[in-house]
């Protein structure tokens, strides 16, 4: 006895656990990782009731906006099939010109810009021995992140550096509305 072939190509009620199964990795395939995020908020939330309250919620923005703005190049750079190690490494010497920059009479109006100009540089030139010598990604990067990271201890003895700029506090500690300036970064730059 032969079943009907039903308009899916599956056979008969023996096939809805396999039709069930594929729908359910589909699913979880895609709305998988934000169904945990959403489940873990909810019990944390049940353990610590002021977890889910509005200044909980602008502070743990505040505190992963920086790592949300790396965390939006580096997609693009894994879509490509490639993987950027120097990311933190360029980030810290960037931030540390900023505000050595931002010390000298001279320049302290540019800070910001070569700053940016830097981890540009940076960039390229990793870019650069990828696509003309062919090296892996891994490799130069890895090599880049151990080079930004080292110039960075040396400039600044392993200190941190104070002395930002009013213009650059701004975008670290001010306010647009209730938000901290830096838990709308992420959203302007994407």
């Amino acid at each position: 006895m032969e079943t009907q072939s039903t308009s899916s190509g599956l056979s008969g009620p023996k096939d809805r656990p396999a039709v069930l199964k594929v729908a359910l990795l589909s699913f979880f395939t895609r709305w998988g990782p934000l169904v945990i995020l959403l489940l873990l908020c909810a019990v944390i939330g049940l353990i610590q009731p002021r977890f889910l309250t509005f200044s909980n919620i602008i502070n743990v923005l505040h505190r992963s906006a920086t790592l949300l703005i790396v965390a939006m190049g580096m997609t693009f750079v894994i879509l490509t099939a490639g993987i950027d190690l120097s990311v933190g490494g360029v980030m810290g010497l960037a931030g540390a010109v900023l505000v050595g920059a931002s010390r000298l009479p001279v320049v302290e109006h540019f800070a910001l810009a070569a700053a940016l100009l830097l981890g540009a540089a940076v960039g390229c030139g990793n870019a650069f021995m990828v696509t003309r010598f062919r090296m892996a990604p891994f490799v130069v990067t890895l090599a880049t992140m151990a080079i930004t990271r080292s110039i960075t201890w040396v400039y600044t003895g392993g200190n941190p550096l104070t002395g930002v700029p009013s213009y650059v506090a701004f975008l670290g500690r001010g306010h647009v509305g209730p938000f901290l300036q830096p838990s709308c970064l992420p959203w302007c730059s994407s």
